[in-house]
């Protein structure tokens, strides 16, 4: 899996409903991500109910140069989320810039994340600006 050069610009996502989602044994294995770009993304009344995410590894992901400006998510609700058995395994993240994000009316109802190992992060240059929530 490598995705060079992306770049998502004014996505605007609307009264979206994912119900009933269940993810079972996802493996991610050498991940590049190289130059990402998101530009103006809303993200409004969204629901997300009864997620199932269950075995996942993760193995050697880097992401490098990302820029993410203007996000705006309103009216999040997860509900029920269970997260299990999670392996993140060399994670290289660097030069990441978020500014004016802002996150308003979030509920995370019984959200339960077990047996998680993050082995080797390295996060350089991250900038954080204008955070609401």
């Amino acid at each position: 899996m490598k995705s060079v050069k992306v770049r998502i610009s004014k996505v605007k996502i609307i009264k979206v409903k994912i119900i009933k989602v269940k993810i079972i044994k996802v493996k991610f294995i050498k991940v590049k991500i190289i130059k990402v770009r998101i530009i103006k993304v809303k993200i409004i009344k969204v629901r997300i109910i009864k997620v199932k995410i269950i075995k996942v590894r993760i193995i050697k992901v880097r992401i490098s140069k990302v820029k993410i400006i203007k996000v705006k998510i309103i009216k999040v609700k997860f509900i029920k989320v269970k997260i299990i058995k999670v392996r993140i395994i060399k994670v290289r993240i660097s030069k990441v810039k978020i500014i004016k994000v802002k996150i308003s009316k979030v509920r995370f109802i019984k959200v339960r994340i077990s047996k998680v190992k993050i082995i080797k992060v390295r996060i350089s240059k991250v900038r954080i600006s204008k955070v609401r929530v």
